[in-house]
């Protein structure tokens, strides 16, 4: 029996190839902050996929969010580290 909702990793391939649209009109920096999140949300299509939603592109929001605050954290014990 077939699936009858496209998987999130389905999904993320679609919802990147969206976007790779409107990177062309972005500036370079923000066009290579878009494609590394599109490529966290693609190396955590796993993790995506154990979320059931209705709204695929939520659970990729978020999957970018973590890896973002995860980035600050980093950031932040660094300076922590540095004494600034």
């Amino acid at each position: 029996m077939g699936r009858s909702t496209p998987t999130f990793r389905a999904f993320t391939k679609e919802w990147s190839s969206e976007c790779l649209k409107m990177m062309r009109v972005l500036p370079e920096k923000e066009r290579s902050a878009l494609k590394n999140l599109l490529d966290v949300v693609s190396s955590r299509s796993d993790a995506g996929s154990l979320v059931p939603s209705p709204l695929p592109s939520e659970t990729a929001l978020i999957l970018m969010v973590i890896h973002l605050k995860a980035e600050l954290n980093d950031l932040k014990t660094a300076i922590d580290k540095g004494g600034g």
